[in-house]
C-alpha cells in the first residue's frame, strides 16, 4: 500500500470513529414513558441557539444565533441576536415579526410549511413528536450520546420542501439538543440548543411584539 493510500485511510477511519452510530429501536415504549414523564413536568424552556444554513452553492454555512425561549402550550421566540437583530415570535397560530423595529404579522394558516415545521418544534418539546398525524413517518434511533427521531413526510407537496427532519434528545436528560432540517443531503438547516433551563421564569410578555 502507497503512502498516500495509508493517509486516504486514516482520514476516513478518523472520520468514521468520529461520527455517533445509531441502532433502531424496534419498541419505542420506554423511550416514549419517560418523554412523556419529562413532558408532563415541563411548563417552558429557555437556551442559547446556533443556526447553520447549509447550502450547496456556498463553501461556508450562514451562521446565526440567539436566545430561544418556549412555553406551554405552543408559544416560541426565537431572538436573533448575531450577526444582525431579528425576533420571530409564534403564538395562537400567528407568525410575529420584529425586524430591528419593522414589525409584520403573518396567519400561519396562509403558510402551510411553515406551520408544519413551526408545529414539529412545538411537538418536540412538548414531548409529541412521535404522535401519528398521518403526516409523517418515523424512526427512533439511539447512540452512545444522544437519541434521534427521523421523521419522512408523508405528503409530496411537503418533500418538494423538505426531504426528512432530525430531532436529537440528549441521552440522559431527554431534552431536545438539536435539529436538523434537510432539504436535501446537501442544503440543510442545523439548530443546537445550549445552556438549556426547563421551567425558567418566563414573562408571557415576551410572546408579544409591543409598537416601538
Amino acid at each position: 500500500m502507497s503512502l498516500k493510500s495509508i493517509i486516504i485511510s486514516l482520514v476516513l477511519l478518523s472520520s468514521f470513529a468520529s461520527q455517533a452510530q445509531y441502532t433502531v429501536i424496534e419498541d419505542i415504549s420506554e423511550f416514549k414513558t419517560r418523554v412523556d414523564a419529562l413532558t408532563e413536568s415541563t411548563m417552558s424552556m429557555s437556551s442559547d441557539f446556533s443556526q447553520e444554513k447549509h447550502l450547496s452553492f456556498m463553501s461556508e454555512p450562514i451562521v446565526t444565533k440567539g436566545i430561544f425561549k418556549f412555553m406551554k402550550p405552543g408559544s416560541i421566540r426565537w431572538e436573533y441576536t448575531k450577526p444582525f437583530s431579528y425576533i420571530l415570535i409564534i403564538k395562537d397560530n400567528q407568525l410575529l415579526i420584529d425586524d430591528e423595529g419593522n414589525q409584520n404579522e403573518i396567519d400561519l394558516g396562509n403558510n402551510a410549511m411553515f406551520k408544519e415545521v413551526n408545529g414539529i418544534m412545538s411537538n418536540a418539546l412538548m414531548g409529541k413528536v412521535l404522535e401519528d398525524d398521518g403526516k409523517f413517518s418515523s424512526v427512533v434511533e439511539k447512540s452512545d450520546k444522544d437519541y434521534r427521531i427521523t421523521l419522512l413526510p408523508k405528503d409530496e407537496t411537503m418533500l418538494t420542501y423538505i426531504q426528512k427532519i432530525e430531532v436529537f434528545f440528549d441521552l440522559d436528560s431527554l431534552i431536545v439538543s438539536e435539529v436538523i432540517l434537510r432539504e436535501s443531503e446537501e442544503d440543510f438547516t442545523l439548530i443546537k440548543f445550549t445552556n438549556k433551563a426547563l421551567n425558567a421564569n418566563i414573562d408571557e410578555a415576551e410572546f408579544a411584539i409591543k409598537s416601538k
